[in-house]
């Protein structure tokens, strides 16, 4: 069986469409492009080695060690705490800080 000849003008002819390609246009024009460009490889940046600290963090500024914990606190204690550090254009770890720092300065014990 033969088949049937398409109806309509021909997609690829540079008079009707001329943004649509052929695909054997396509891998030519690649084949050519590739020829006169040169090619690049790009490699990542390798990660230097950064000795651990074990959570220890030192604060911006500040060249106090801190210690990355996770304590339970109530509800209205955390969103007092973020509204006052919201307020006063502060982080919520200086908050904290500035709090238990006051706390224990009235507390008469040693360490």
């Amino acid at each position: 069986m033969s088949k049937k000849k398409a109806l309509g003008q021909d997609p690829f002819s540079k008079e009707i469409f001329p943004w649509i390609k052929s695909t054997e246009d396509a891998e030519t024009e690649k084949g050519t492009k590739a020829l006169h460009t040169q090619t690049q490889t790009l490699e990542r940046p390798t990660k230097t080695s950064v000795p651990s600290t074990h959570g220890k963090q030192s604060l911006p500024g500040k060249h106090i060690d801190t210690l990355r914990q996770t304590y339970h606190m109530s509800h209205d204690n955390v969103e007092k705490v973020k509204k006052y550090a919201y307020i006063e254009r502060l982080k919520i770890s200086e908050v904290v800080n500035k709090a238990l720092e006051e706390f224990f300065e009235k507390k008469k014990f040693t360490l």
